[in-house]
């Protein structure tokens, strides 16, 4: 019998011992980035800095810049309003508003023109007399020569007393022919006269009185101030009433305008919330029903305007100036018959949108 084999023994394994420990390695830090606004500038920027410190506050735009923005932003206006006038209309058409506005126009240039022409009268009035004062010598002929010349010595050393002038005799007979009467033929010969304007409220009456009396008795000084008063006050009524009628059909028309468009606006009330449920923004609505009320208002008062004209130059265009009607603007004037037509479309376009206001607030209540 054979002996069991003896089992291996078994190895021991030798603990390894412990490796040295490496040194711990440097921690990476990590420089902080600089951001571009908080690196320091270079000097050139702060040169720059400190120039635009030191410069002068910019200077608010002056009178051409903004006259150059007035304009672009006009251009604009009436690009945005031919772009809506061509496209297809939300709004229903409005004949009343284009009638009432042509009428309205009419009326109110014939007006403005009574004014222009009332205002232009009491200035060559005021002009002419309201300043003007006469010399004349009374008497024989030889004495009313020499107290005329002694009294013109008289007139040009005393205040108040400018443009002294000696009238010809054909101005003199001119000046005698209304007070002798179609009839009566004037003398050959009229007395000296002489005429001349009134500064600084004239010269003292009584002062000059006096001294004519005792340099010149007869020559007598007329300021006219019998009648001036009078003429004055009757230019100042025609400026008046002539103003006062075009401010007059100005307002009524611009009422009436105002009146129609927004009745025209109104009768539109389930239209306009029905596309506005649709999707359509209220600036669209605005300018479907204010827009359109503004641009047929603005035509068809110009189309008003432009028949006042007509009818207040045919007549010296047909018939010459003999034809001339008493209240046709001159020159620069007849552009003052324009007015009313910006004036009543911004009356109608202010109506149109304070009747589309309630819709738009019914809307934005029901949006809540």
């Amino acid at each position: 019998m054979t002996p069991p084999e003896p089992k291996p023994a078994r190895r021991r394994r030798a603990k390894a011992e412990p490796a040295e420990e490496a040194p711990p390695k440097p921690r990476r830090t990590r420089r902080a980035k600089t951001r571009p606004e908080e690196a320091a500038p270079p000097p050139e920027a702060e040169t720059k800095a400190e120039a635009e410190t030191d410069a002068p506050a910019p200077k608010a735009p002056g009178g051409p810049v903004l006259l150059s923005r007035a304009v672009s932003a006009t251009r604009r206006a009436i690009r945005r309003a031919w772009v809506e006038r061509r496209t297809p209309p939300l709004a229903p058409r409005s004949g009343g508003l284009g009638t009432t506005g042509v009428l309205c126009a009419l009326v109110a240039a014939l007006a403005l023109a009574a004014g222009v022409a009332g205002e232009r009268l009491a200035r060559a009035w005021t002009a002419e007399f309201g300043a003007a004062a006469t010399l004349v010598a009374l008497g024989p002929p030889e004495a009313a020569a020499r107290d005329f010349r002694a009294a013109l010595v008289v007139l040009e050393t005393t205040p108040g007393i400018a443009d002294l002038r000696v009238l010809e005799a054909p101005e003199r007979r001119a000046l005698l022919a209304p007070w002798l009467g179609p009839n009566q033929a004037a003398p050959s010969e009229p007395p000296p006269m002489a005429a001349m304007r009134l500064v600084d409220g004239g010269p003292d009456p009584e002062m000059l009185a006096l001294r004519l009396a005792e340099e010149a008795p007869g020559a007598v000084f007329d300021d006219h101030s019998g009648w001036r008063g009078p003429l004055l006050s009757a230019a100042g009524d025609a400026r008046l009433i002539g103003w006062g009628a075009a401010a007059l059909a100005g307002a009524l028309g611009m009422a009436l305008c105002a009146r129609i468009a927004g009745g025209w606006t109104a009768r539109g009330r389930e239209a306009q919330r029905l596309l506005r449920r649709m999707g359509a923004t209220r600036a669209r609505l605005r300018r479907a029903w204010a827009g359109r009320a503004a641009w047929r208002t603005f035509w068809a008062a110009g189309l008003g305007a432009a028949l006042a004209a007509a009818a207040l130059a045919a007549p010296e265009l047909l018939d010459g100036p003999a034809a001339r009607v008493p209240i046709a603007p001159s020159g620069w004037d007849w552009l003052a018959l324009a007015a009313p037509a910006p004036l009543f479309a911004l009356a109608a376009w202010a109506g149109a949108r304070l009747a589309l206001r309630p819709a738009l607030r019914g809307d934005a209540e029901a949006g809540r």
